[in-house]
């Protein structure tokens, strides 16, 4: 995969996470949407890991 691919999924992952802790806290520590922001930075984390 080109490189410029894999540092914007890169990018992305690293917004989901931030964007999970952020979710969790903004919404008065509802746990729904703190699974779905976390299950959307776990697939940015795969398809970064298995790009190669």
């Amino acid at each position: 995969m080109n490189q410029k691919v894999r540092k914007a999924i890169l990018i992305l992952f690293l917004i989901s996470v931030v964007a999970t802790v952020a979710a969790y806290f903004i919404t008065d520590k509802d746990i729904t949407t703190t699974w779905i922001a976390g299950g959307i930075a776990g697939m940015f984390y795969i398809m970064y890991r298995f790009s190669k």
